[in-house]
């Protein structure tokens, strides 16, 4: 993320110089949440941008984030910080995408991404960015404490006009790639809570 980066470390980094890149993130996060809430639905957007992408005759991605490992930062975290774990999280998202990208939230621990111009081709290349990002981002509890808890995301894509010409079509194949994803085994955590604190991580 090219426009935000983490403080230098020059030896010892001070409690407060992370507790205030912290709060800038949260800032910045609930900043693209206000502005998520006065944009459009996902299904009438997604109705737009596929009849602008065939009126111009151009590819359109429609991919599908879940987070398997969710119910478990749920456990782990707690409603109030999952919210702002989830809003990190956007964040994150937001630094692997272009700024034509629509990134929307729809559920808890649902992301929908837009991804005008990206061919059927080309989506895995971007899925594999998305799956980097998060593997990249750390969870950092209230008390400073690091939770080292691996974040598995099921991704699901569908394309016009490979997979179909409108938003139904779409949405059907998606549906279809990301339950069939879910009947796959999850990797077991990896990693486990520590005392250790490390640096707050935005991007691997």
């Amino acid at each position: 993320m090219k426009w935000f980066q983490k403080p230098q470390e020059d030896g010892r980094q001070s409690e407060a110089t992370y507790q205030t890149y912290a709060a800038t993130v949260l800032a910045a996060a609930r900043l693209l949440a206000s502005l998520r809430r006065t944009s459009p639905r996902s299904g009438s957007l997604l109705e737009r941008e596929c009849s602008r992408s065939q009126e111009l005759g151009h590819p359109l991605t429609l991919l599908q984030l879940e987070l398997a490992d969710w119910p478990r930062v749920l456990q782990s975290l707690g409603e109030d910080r999952a919210s702002q774990t989830l809003e990190e999280l956007e964040l994150v998202l937001h630094g692997t995408l272009r700024n034509t990208d629509i990134l929307l939230t729809e559920t808890k621990g649902s992301f929908t991404i837009l991804l005008p111009g990206t061919t059927a081709q080309d989506a895995p290349t971007v899925m594999r960015n998305l799956r980097q990002a998060i593997h990249g981002y750390r969870i950092l509890a209230p008390d400073g404490t690091a939770f080292f808890l691996r974040l598995h995301p099921w991704i699901g894509s569908a394309s016009l006009p490979e997979d179909g010409s409108s938003a139904e079509a779409l949405n059907q194949v998606l549906h279809q790639r990301l339950e069939a994803q879910k009947h796959l085994p999850t990797p077991l955590p990896d990693e486990a809570p520590t005392e250790k604190t490390p640096p707050l991580r935005l991007v691997a």
